[in-house]
């Protein structure tokens, strides 16, 4: 993963932990290892249909596909991850904008 990214979260909950400048480690769930650091450049809240619309051509799960195929896969993904009801178009989410940094950046 570089340069900048995104990730969706359910809730709007996530959009007011993290502000613009927060340092935040990138883990791997098959490992449960950290396998590097960003930095939030943004976020927002709004529900999902609107989210995926605008932003799901940057996340970190689809940013490989083609632009046109991005919406409908990271929508499929989210339903797999929260099910249907939970990752409804209507359903409000977070979208995290960062961008990654070297190791040599991070704040210790």
């Amino acid at each position: 993963m570089e340069g900048d990214f995104n990730t969706f979260r359910r809730g709007g909950a996530w959009s007011r932990r993290v502000s613009a400048g927060v340092q935040v480690g990138l883990l791997n769930l098959k490992t449960s290892k950290i396998m590097g650091y960003a930095v939030v450049i943004n976020s927002r809240t709004d529900p999902l249909s609107i989210l995926l619309e605008r932003f799901a051509h940057n996340n970190h799960m689809v940013k490989h596909l083609h632009p046109d195929e991005t919406e409908d896969e990271l929508q499929k993904l989210l339903y797999r991850y929260y099910g249907k009801n939970y990752a409804a178009p209507d359903e409000v989410f977070s979208v995290i904008k960062m961008r990654k940094i070297d190791a040599e950046e991070t704040q210790k």
